[in-house]
């Protein structure tokens, strides 16, 4: 596989022979070579660089600092630049500590063979470019769903707006879990599609308990998970989200349809999404008036709705929602499911700041965007045609595309910027008065 990218290599020994002889090896490869004669000099090269590194190469027994010490400081400045280390047998238990605490990929004795060394630099920095390229294709993946998830919300509002509000939450409940990110991506991923079975069912069914719904609106009802899971197994990789999509409506003590699947049973990312789309659906279903609120409540939490603290309204649901879905935990839900949403719905003060600013959007000129921020609302031609879904991040690429509509007068009008997304020329984050 040809390499696609000019990749930057930092080659250290305190042998200054050694060095050039590694940079005349190298050079006819096309990288761009750096040298440093110690690890201590090594630092000052990373910690000055505007770009990362592709690949360090450092030799073992160096003066003041060996390499594997060395190579744990580069570590900590560029965390995804690959690590050889050039070392004699005499040093074993070095490179093992090393590789056990992941401060090296590779290591290679010395005197080294050219080719060899040619050889396992093009296959690290080929598997750096797979990785990469995996990275981007999950990013568009990603991305894709969203903007399918808008198109959803664009036919079907209310359908397309709970399953907006669904994804992110049980995301965060998720990461609850210290799961993998792949994994991470799947729960958003199925959070934002769930109801996707739902499409082109009457709105009436989105706004009703299942018990209070007819004999056919039921039956409706209870077929979109295995409908939804149909649509999600066209594509291969979204195979996982589809398993979570089918399971979505399985309870805990295995009363659930379609399978009647029992605690552990049920994927994680269905017990998540289960509680999740269950509290965004009641808090959204609530009356205006908080004596309604009231009365509506003692239907499902009965007269212990009494000793509810009548607070303001969105306190007031949150209180009367979590108390509804712990009467329901170990039945219904998976309690530990429960427990982390109903914590979550109780931030401190700093986490609540958090959560503000990034509600907080902000009207930014076409001409001012930059890369890195990441779009509040849906950016739209005058026309009402769908562009960008909020919550894409804005690259190099995307940038001169937004500006060409911008000038040509297509857009709307100004692109809405999530606030804790713009920085400053010297990259510090702007504060709402600044911007």
């Amino acid at each position: 596989m040809a390499l696609r990218y000019k990749h930057k290599l930092l080659l250290v020994d305190d042998e200054e022979s050694i060095t050039k002889a590694l940079q005349r090896l190298f050079r006819k490869e096309g990288y761009e070579i750096h040298t440093a004669l110690s690890g201590q000099e090594g630092l000052e090269v990373l910690k000055e660089a505007k770009k990362s590194f592709s690949l360090i190469i450092s030799d073992q027994r160096m003066p003041g600092m060996t390499g594997a010490q060395f190579l744990e400081k580069a570590k900590n400045i560029f965390p995804n630049a690959k690590r050889i280390l050039l070392t004699g047998y005499s040093d074993i238990d070095a490179i093992v500590d090393a590789i056990n605490k992941g401060e090296i990929h590779r290591y290679l004795a010395k005197p080294w063979n050219d080719d060899d060394l040619l050889i396992q630099t093009r296959q690290i920095l080929e598997q750096m470019e797979l990785e990469e390229r995996n990275q981007k294709l999950e990013s568009s993946v990603l991305n894709a769903i969203r903007l399918l998830s808008s198109l959803v919300e664009i036919l079907n509002p209310k359908l397309g707006e709970h399953m907006k509000q669904v994804a992110p939450l049980a995301r965060e409940i998720a990461e609850e879990y210290a799961l993998e990110k792949e994994q991470l991506d799947q729960i958003e991923i199925a959070g934002m599609l769930h109801d996707i079975g739902l499409l082109g069912a009457p709105e009436r069914i989105l706004e009703k308990d299942p018990d209070e719904m007819s004999e056919t609106e039921r039956y409706m009802f209870n077929q979109h998970p295995e409908i939804g899971q149909i649509c999600l197994q066209t594509v291969e990789s979204l195979d996982q989200v589809g398993a979570i999509v089918l399971a979505h409506h399985e309870h805990y003590d295995g009363s659930g349809f379609p399978n009647g699947l029992i605690g552990d049973e049920i994927p994680l990312g269905a017990r998540i999404i289960s509680v999740v789309a269950d509290y965004c659906q009641l808090a959204r279903t609530w009356p205006t008036d908080v004596n309604e609120i009231m009365t509506k409540a003692r239907k499902y939490i009965g007269p212990s709705v009494k000793d509810i603290l009548v607070a303001g309204r969105k306190e007031l649901i949150n209180d009367i929602t979590s108390k509804i879905l712990l009467l329901r935990a170990t039945q219904k839900y998976d309690p530990d499911v429960v427990m982390k949403l109903v914590k979550n719905l109780e931030p401190d003060e700093e986490e609540r700041k958090r959560q503000q600013r990034l509600r907080d959007v902000v009207a930014v000129h076409f001409n001012d965007l930059r890369e890195g921020m990441v779009l509040g609302k849906n950016l739209r031609t005058v026309d009402g045609r769908l562009v960008l879904t909020r919550g894409t991040t804005l690259n190099q690429s995307l940038i001169p595309s937004i500006q060409r509509l911008g000038e040509g007068n297509v857009l709307e009008g100004s692109v809405y910027i999530i606030n804790s997304t713009i920085k400053e020329p010297n990259g510090k984050q702007m504060s709402n008065k600044e911007s």
